[in-house]
């Protein structure tokens, strides 16, 4: 019996001192219980700069939202290539520079522009030769006809030989200026040539950048050399550009062109105004939606290609209601949205879900929140750190229903040396009847 019975109540002491305590581990926090509910006073309030407002309707335009993305407009993207073999002198500019129409990018040394120049300076020389030589031939046939035409007038020479000498001068008049033209075409062929790839009659070239904006790519370093046509610089203006998005479908008939569109960048809460430009007669199969592209001034630079925006399209003449709250009045926790409500003398967190619609200062709120709840809508985020929650109305009773530590240890000491001396009486019961 005592073999029995020892091993039973150790076993059950263990058990019971297991049980016990194993509420005694925290919970895992779920995300609806990471927030408790506080009790303010009105200095409390103060300090932390709580304002609250009581939540009614607004009225916003309907509008249809799109995600999209900035581009920059074709026309105003270039590129500066090397319009003649030679070695890069001089960069005037950096990765990423603004620059100005007109602006020198780079400076190159190049042989073959040496060589233009001065074949263009020997060519404006043959003809410059020429053309002394046509000055001197009509010079000389001027004095031949004057001669000419004083002997026909003394009744020496006949009117063939007036003539004869009249359509020489006229002959050396022409050569001269045909000899002039040549000179001003070789000159002006060589000057358009050498300042159409930026030379100078050193052979230097001078890239400059055919429209104002920002360098984009810079493909060139001292001393290299280049190939005529190489690509050595890319740039682009975004003083302008879309924002590109797709329209599903089912909206397509509510959009058309130059209806005003809110592009709202998201990472600076900047909203910016533009108008449709274009929306694509053909629709994406995969998607089952509309190219569109909104025209934006970007005078300030502040959009960047590729960056990623949203589209509201505001539909004319459709108006709804909606509850609005200052972006300040959320609270984010694992991923879920809280907004701190007045509930009698405490503010308590109630989960709100969000609209899909965007505004640039507002939040849209869709479940969670009813007319004429009272809203914390600033000094929200210092809630949670800064403020006391208030104490569990049942820990105490929670706290009284555990059983204490050194109960368990008392009650099984009484119990294991009972059943010790409970075994010893039984076994001299038994040596007596032996």
């Amino acid at each position: 019996m005592k073999k029995i019975l020892l091993p039973f109540l150790i076993f059950l002491l263990f058990s019971g001192f297991a049980f016990g305590h194993g509420d005694d581990e925290p919970a895992e926090e779920s995300s609806s219980t990471a927030l408790s509910k506080i009790e303010l006073n009105n200095e409390q309030q103060k300090i932390l700069h709580i304002r609250t407002k009581i939540i009614e309707l607004s009225e916003v335009h309907s509008s249809i939202d799109a995600n999209g993305t900035i581009q920059e407009l074709p026309e105003l993207k270039f590129q500066v290539n090397a319009p003649l073999p030679g070695r890069v002198a001089s960069i005037n500019v950096q990765l990423g520079s603004l620059v100005k129409k007109g602006q020198i990018l780079a400076v190159l040394n190049s042989q073959e522009a040496t060589q233009l120049a001065s074949t263009g300076l020997s060519d404006q020389a043959t003809y410059r030769s020429q053309l002394t030589q046509s000055q001197a031939n009509l010079d000389l046939e001027k004095k031949r006809y004057e001669r000419e035409k004083a002997l026909y007038e003394h009744k020496i020479n006949s009117q063939k030989d007036l003539e004869a000498s009249e359509n020489s001068l006229k002959n050396a008049q022409a050569s001269l200026r045909a000899a002039q033209q040549n000179l001003q075409v070789a000159t002006n062929s060589t000057q358009t040539r050498l300042s159409q790839i930026g030379a100078n009659h050193g052979g230097q070239i001078s890239l400059k950048a055919p429209q104002s904006g920002q360098i984009s790519v810079l493909n060139l370093t001292i001393g290299q050399t280049v190939d005529s046509g190489q690509i050595l610089f890319e740039g682009v203006d975004l003083s302008r550009v879309w924002a590109s998005g797709a329209v599903f479908e089912k909206d397509i008939s509510k959009v058309k062109l130059g209806q005003k569109v809110k592009v709202i960048d998201e990472a600076s809460n900047k909203a910016y105004i533009g108008r449709i430009v274009f929306v694509s007669p053909i629709i994406d199969p995969m998607q089952r939606s509309f190219s569109v592209k909104v025209l934006l001034d970007n005078s300030q630079m502040t959009l960047k290609s590729g960056q990623f925006v949203r589209i509201l399209i505001e539909v004319d003449g459709q108006t709804e209601k909606a509850i609005l709250l200052e972006k300040d009045s959320l609270v984010e926790r694992n991923g879920e949205n809280f907004v701190y409500v007045r509930s009698g003398k405490y503010l308590a967190p109630v989960k709100v879900e969000l609209s899909k619609h965007k505004h640039q200062d507002l939040v849209e709120i869709e479940l969670g929140l009813a007319i004429g709840d009272e809203v914390v809508i600033e000094g929200a985020y210092l809630l949670p750190a800064k403020s006391k929650p208030v104490e569990d109305e049942h820990a105490e009773e929670k706290s009284g229903s555990q059983t204490p530590l050194w109960v368990w240890f008392v009650g099984g000491g009484i119990l294991i040396l009972a059943a010790f001396f409970a075994g010893r009486a039984t076994f001299k019961k038994k040596e007596e009847i032996l």
